[in-house]
């Protein structure tokens, strides 16, 4: 279940089987996951951390 993995594990699944360099994407866990994951996409593509979200985005 995805909802039970750590932020390393749940980073490595998106960037496995998504493109969020490509998209548009947010990410909703608690705030511990959320800070493990945050590391493994480029800042750039981080817009906003806010509460239990992570959002992501694609472009300016």
């Amino acid at each position: 279940r995805i909802d039970t993995l750590d932020g390393d594990t749940l980073a490595r699944v998106i960037l496995a089987n998504y493109h969020p360099d490509r998209m548009r994407w947010s990410l909703v866990a608690p705030p511990d996951v959320l800070d493990a994951a945050r590391g493994h996409f480029s800042p750039d593509r981080v817009r906003e951390r806010s509460g239990e979200a992570l959002l992501g985005f694609v472009g300016r």
